[in-house]
């Protein structure tokens, strides 16, 4: 169950490393007995080496059950060449065998489902369970914001296409672009998904009052996702998909009422950041701007998308914004691809 548990939690190699850890243990506890150290050790290893990654409950009991085959196939090699008399005496140690890998399934379940939330260690069930639509704040953001809910699952496609385009965390990529905006719910109605057609409520604002409630979502976002208890990774996307960016169009529009002599201060429009630290935060920055610029544009010719996602790629690279991440130059050029070829579909 151990070595189940941590394998799916920190992966194959540190779970092999609990199994033989595991098998020693055992086998000095055991009086040294070498068949005990290979029961334990080789069940151990054959659970977390078959288990992959934990999506569902089957990958759990299979490997449980590989780790019971394991176990009769030992005990059989120490005592079947015994005497017939003490051969029978095999038979409760062998549906002990068998029933432990059942249990040690079920325990490794159990301990995925406390482990997570206890210690905020991301699992692939726990992004699951966040995914699901029936989850209390995406149930929200769909009944107060749904044009961001619209827009947020339009960024989780184009995300998780591109991450399994470069080898990034598709689905970790997915869960945390669904969640990347959840701040829009305090003011819904100042971003454009949520406007009605021809009513801007930023008509009515200074740009410096416009910046600030378009940055403010970024914290309203952290407090709600706080408030359900999200996991550190999730939260992660909710500042780092904007990084430290600005806001050109509201500063533009504050350069023109200034006048010819007047001064704006750039970090009045410009998010505070984090950049992105991983390749999951920063293709979901990509995407999030990809999608709203193609959206807002309009295209109408295959030529426009590319022109339109070529253009936010170099204005972020330029900027700065996936410098503290470790994708590739060849990890763009994919990254473009994807980003043209969905805008396509999409459009």
């Amino acid at each position: 169950a151990l070595a189940m548990l941590t394998t799916a939690t920190l992966g194959a190699h540190a779970g092999c490393a609990v199994a033989v850890f595991g098998g020693l243990a055992a086998g000095a506890i055991a009086e040294n007995s070498m068949e005990m150290l290979t029961y334990a050790a080789l069940g151990s290893l054959i659970a977390a080496l078959s288990l992959g990654r934990v999506e569902r409950v089957r990958p759990l009991f299979r490997a449980g059950l590989f780790a019971s085959l394991l176990h009769v196939a030992t005990l059989a090699i120490f005592h079947l060449p015994q005497q017939p008399a003490e051969a029978r005496a095999l038979i409760v140690p062998m549906l002990a065998a068998i029933a432990n890998g059942g249990i040690s399934a079920s325990l490794a379940l159990g301990g995925l489902f406390l482990i997570g939330p206890l210690f905020d260690v991301i699992t692939t069930i726990r992004l699951i369970e966040l995914s699901r639509p029936d989850q209390p704040l995406l149930r929200r953001l769909l009944r107060e914001a749904p044009g961001t809910y619209h827009h947020s699952l339009l960024v989780a496609n184009l995300a998780e296409q591109a991450a399994e385009r470069i080898g990034a965390d598709a689905l970790l990529t997915r869960v945390g672009a669904y969640y990347h905006d959840v701040g829009k719910i305090a003011q819904p109605a100042f971003f454009i998904e949520n406007q009605v057609e021809g009513v801007n409520l930023h008509a009515q604002l200074e740009p410096q009052a416009s910046a600030e409630v378009i940055i403010g979502h970024v914290r309203n976002g952290l407090e709600i996702a706080r408030r359900y208890r999200l996991p550190r990774r999730i939260r992660a996307f909710i500042p780092e998909h904007h990084g430290t960016g600005w806001l050109r169009y509201f500063y533009n529009k504050a350069l023109e009422a200034s006048g010819p002599n007047g001064t704006v201060k750039e970090s009045t429009f410009r998010y505070p950041g984090l950049r992105p630290q991983s390749k999951e935060t920063a293709l979901v920055m990509l995407a999030d701007s990809c999608e709203a610029a193609v959206r807002s544009s309009r295209p109408t010719s295959d030529e426009q998308i590319a022109e339109i996602v070529n253009r936010v790629i170099d204005q972020h690279v330029a900027d700065g914004q996936l410098d503290e991440c470790d994708l590739t130059l060849r990890d763009l050029e994919a990254i473009r691809q994807t980003m043209i070829d969905l805008s396509l579909i999409h459009i």
